[in-house]
């Protein structure tokens, strides 16, 4: 990003991500005295009287070693249910439940992913998710799983940090996920729930599941679990193995190169103050620098590591469900924030079929989940689609007409409910 060669940037962003460089970044979605609730889900958990010490060190040189809290792959090449859940913490019982709830109907290969992670942390008070390599462990946002008001009516209702960052901007990036020609899921924020059935969760955490699960096994690959020194705490262990990192043989072998996607994404995911130059940029310049990358979503621009997790989530969100996804770069909208403010100047469903995205999307899957064979499945992805230019991103998931004429479109918008465009779930 800017000036910054490609090593230089891989030393910065890895020390953001994994907390080398200062204590107060190692837990970037919570405070640590905002953790004193947690507990242990199963106390006859084998780790039991060290995980939570070992989930709330602050600095990635007072973590537990690899030794006292190993990654589950280092002792458990296929874990079950069983095994994942001696690595929970709560502050919660609920979410405990839920959570244990949805491992039961999530397929075995989303399973195997958590053999990267040293623990799974839910507390009321995470907020984005995320993960990081000073202690190996993912830590979750509790909005993803409640299902009563009451469950809800447990959860810090307080604001990503990042929201706002791109409130100067003359383009919006949207994104969703799409299953049976409807939106697979929605998200809202927990000060004004109703209720959900356990149906209306389950993508939106195998979402955020397969995301903070890339981060853990970019650092840690699979086939090097069994090879770590359990003497070494996390960073130092991923450090030594950088070379190895997913996110860094893609960026040496197939990196993203638009400048433009780069200045944006430093202003929209990092909060750095957006210059005139930035701020002009239309929807169509921003659409015209992205499409011909090889990049998934526009987070990915963000870092090497988001570069993947987008990657990964969208591809097995595909393989493991059949749930395709939608972007699209708009004008800002006006002071409501409506959906059908939000007029698309390039969008396309299923953009993981390009080639230049699906060759990238291929070797991260396959690095990730070594035990299965991609290849069938990335020789028959569904085409990709664009949507309608000029049509706002409501009317747009339903769109099946001509777009040079505005009587489908206007056909569509009765059948179009306008509504609020909620809130898009990202994750560190």
């Amino acid at each position: 990003m800017k000036c910054l060669s490609r090593l230089s940037l891989l030393l910065l962003l890895s020390a953001l991500l994994a907390c080398e460089s200062s204590d107060e970044d190692a837990l970037p979605g919570v405070e640590r005295e905002e953790l004193a609730d947690l507990k242990v889900y199963r106390s006859d958990s084998p780790y039991a009287d060290v995980m939570k010490q070992c989930a709330t060190r602050d600095s990635s040189d007072t973590a537990c070693t690899l030794g006292t809290l190993p990654l589950i792959g280092m002792n458990d090449s296929d874990p079950d249910i069983d095994t994942v859940m001696s690595r929970l913490l709560v502050s919660h019982d609920w979410m405990g439940e839920r959570f244990e709830e949805l491992l039961n109907i999530f397929p075995d290969e989303l399973l195997r992913l958590f053999r990267g992670v040293t623990a799974i942390v839910i507390d009321d008070d995470i907020r984005p998710a995320f993960y990081t390599a000073a202690t190996g462990a993912i830590y979750l946002d509790p909005n993803y799983l409640w299902l009563s008001v009451e469950e809800a009516g447990t959860i810090n209702p307080k604001d990503d940090f990042r929201s706002g960052y791109s409130d100067p901007l003359s383009v919006r990036i949207l994104n969703r996920y799409v299953k049976d020609g409807d939106v697979a899921y929605r998200y809202y924020p927990p000060d004004s729930p109703t209720p959900r059935a356990l149906s209306d969760i389950e993508y939106l955490v195998a979402s955020l599941l397969l995301h903070e699960l890339a981060h853990a096994n970019d650092f840690f690959p699979p086939a090097l679990h069994t090879q770590l020194d359990p003497d070494l705490r996390p960073w130092p262990a991923a450090s030594s193995i950088s070379s190895s990192w997913i996110s860094t043989q893609l960026d040496y072998s197939n990196g993203l190169s638009s400048q433009t996607m780069f200045d944006l994404a430093d202003v929209m995911f990092k909060g750095d103050t957006a210059s005139d130059a930035v701020i002009a940029i239309t929807p169509e310049q921003a659409a015209a620098a992205f499409d011909p990358d090889g990049a998934s979503d526009d987070y990915a621009y963000s870092s090497q590591y988001e570069d993947i997790a987008m990657l990964f989530e969208e591809t097995m969100l595909l393989y493991l469900h059949g749930i395709e996804r939608d972007l699209a770069f708009t004008t800002a909208p006006g002071a409501t924030g409506y959906c059908d403010e939000y007029v698309i100047a390039w969008g396309t469903r299923v953009r993981l079929s390009e080639p230049q995205v699906a060759a990238r999307a291929e070797f991260v899957a396959n690095q990730m989940l070594p035990e299965i064979d991609f290849d069938a499945f990335f020789r028959s992805l569904p085409e990709t689609q664009s949507l309608p230019e000029g049509v706002d991103w409501c009317t747009s998931l339903y769109w099946q007409g001509d777009t040079s004429t505005s009587k489908g479109t206007e056909a569509l918008r009765e059948k179009t409910t306008a509504s609020p465009l909620p809130p898009t779930p990202f994750h560190l």
